[in-house]
């Protein structure tokens, strides 16, 4: 038995709505942020959007400070999910929450 395919895009707005739900929005409203909304593509390539001292002031925790060390604007999102040894829908959460707050770019 193989492995089934991966989708080509993930869509947050299943999981906004979920969250919206979770968090007392109205009809699953989506969250006001739009962070779940983003699409990311797995051939997307992060890079840091900020300068050195921007991103050691930022508000990370370590698993997002984590997947900021796995950033080089070589790897892309797959390989990042791969790496990262982190649930998907988790890293991928990071990784929108990253882009939301202009610490990094999806190319």
């Amino acid at each position: 038995m193989g492995r089934p395919e991966r989708a080509a895009t993930y869509d947050f707005r299943v999981f906004a709505r979920a969250a919206a739900l979770k968090h007392g929005a109205p009809d699953g409203e989506e969250a006001a942020s739009g962070v779940f909304a983003r699409r990311v593509t797995p051939e997307m390539i992060p890079r840091i959007a900020v300068p050195r001292d921007e991103l050691l002031a930022a508000p990370l925790d370590h698993r997002a400070g984590f997947i900021v060390s796995l950033i080089d604007g070589v790897q892309d999102v797959e390989t990042i999910l791969d790496v990262c040894a982190m649930r998907r829908l988790e890293a991928l959460k990071i990784l929108s929450d990253l882009a939301t707050m202009g610490v990094i770019a999806l190319e």
